[in-house]
């Protein structure tokens, strides 16, 4: 999935607190079904519901019989929270009563994290709420965004990734104002034209580079001497 933009040219006092303006969204499918001689073609752009998006967050969710577990992969596009017009990011799962938290990653509005998470269901919860806030030493921490995804659907056993866009905690009269301006939009956004290739490239085992690290060391070594 991609979101699209409009482009702004913000004032240095206008990165406090500011919220991304998007056009819409286009849906590309799964990187895993994107052939090996790549893509070259148009998609059309979708509008989003609700019409307000602070940045959006990549998960992979498993459902079973008893439990869920979560992979939070990254984020992306965050909103800057920061006087430095970054952000210091973590990321809370809900679950029921149940509550867990993210590491904090300081000062990005596109943090990876790789955490997992498992949350019991014995009670037949099927609604996970996820919310992201930028962590503040002397102050109360600032909200980035949120989303409620209902897995009731998701298949047992099977994994689900996806990135999920997140949503201001504006209340039902401000968001149902939006739908209406959005409403009044002309529904055909126009397309986008697309060239992808998945490329992959080989690593090599640490070790081999342990020669070069070694030099790296001395030079530095040189360099305090």
């Amino acid at each position: 999935m991609m979101v699209l933009y409009k482009y702004k040219c913000f004032h240095f006092l206008q990165i406090f607190n500011s919220v991304l303006d998007p056009i819409g969204i286009v849906e590309i499918g799964k990187l895993n079904q994107i052939p090996e001689s790549g893509i070259y073609e148009w998609y059309d752009v979708q509008p989003i519901i609700g019409g307000v998006v602070t940045g959006d967050i990549l998960l992979q969710i498993t459902r079973f019989e008893d439990s869920l577990e979560i992979s939070l992969l990254e984020a992306r596009n965050l909103v800057a929270a920061d006087f430095t017009g970054k952000s210091d990011p973590y990321v809370v799962f809900k679950v029921g009563k149940q509550k867990k938290k993210s590491s904090i990653i300081k000062q990005t509005l596109s943090p990876t994290y790789n955490e997992n998470f498992e949350f019991s269901l014995k009670h037949k919860e099927t609604i996970l709420y996820v919310e992201v806030y930028d962590w503040d030493f002397l102050k109360s921490d600032d909200f980035l965004g949120c989303i409620t995804i209902d897995f009731s659907e998701f298949p047992l056993g099977e994994q689900v990734e996806a990135f999920y866009l997140l949503e201001t905690n504006k209340s039902d009269e401000e968001i149902e104002k939006i739908k209406i301006k959005n409403s009044r939009k002309p529904e055909n956004l126009g397309q986008i034209r697309v060239k992808l290739e998945l490329v992959t490239q080989e690593v090599h085992p640490l070790i081999m580079y342990t020669s070069l690290l070694n030099v790296c060391k001395f030079l530095l070594y040189c360099c305090h001497l």
